[in-house]
């Protein structure tokens, strides 16, 4: 691979980094909810690895900018970073999908619970989309998913449906696709 194409390959994924990090900016969310959603909490775990992948990338990046140069070692990391981040994407796709039992394992209706659940839905929307951005087709329905989520926030927020609907709705959202 000869410098001017690394380089190049380098900016382009320093800009999907840059995007990254808004997408995967994790907010603090109550233990207690967590406990209550164990997939979701798997989630999150899987979206902090993928932080540390990007993080990774860009030392990378940054370390090949300042030398120059891009040895042998240091393309063979980055590709294996990039495939790492790939499996992660396919993982958190996977993860995606909430379980019956989870969603319907509390009868409290909580609506931080609901809150957490559209949010926890809208990141992965987000990861999905930058992980297939590179396909037209696949990131349009990303980018649907990404609506359909914005939607359901709005109207449980403006009371247009019940927790019980709005987590009917959450259950759905993985067969958007």
């Amino acid at each position: 691979m000869n410098k001017k194409s690394f380089i190049g390959l380098m900016l382009c994924a320093t800009l999907c980094f840059s995007f990254g990090l808004n997408v995967f900016s994790l907010n603090s969310k109550s233990s207690e909810v967590q406990q209550e959603f164990p997939e979701v909490r798997e989630q999150r775990e899987i979206h902090l690895e993928i932080k540390d992948t990007y993080d990774k990338i860009e030392e990378l990046e940054k370390k090949a900018y300042e030398d120059g140069v891009v040895s042998e070692d240091e393309n063979r990391q980055y590709k294996e970073l990039i495939k790492k981040t790939e499996k992660l994407a396919e993982e958190d796709r996977l993860a995606k999908k909430f379980s019956n039992d989870s969603i319907q394992s509390t009868d409290e209706e909580d609506k931080d619970s609901v809150l957490y659940l559209i949010e926890s839905a809208r990141e992965l929307a987000q990861m999905q989309a930058l992980a297939l951005k590179h396909n037209a087709k696949a990131y349009k329905q990303a980018t649907n998913q990404l609506e359909f989520i914005d939607k359901l926030e709005e109207d449980f927020l403006n009371n247009r449906l019940s927790i019980k609907e709005a987590k009917e709705k959450i259950k759905d959202f993985g067969s958007i696709e």
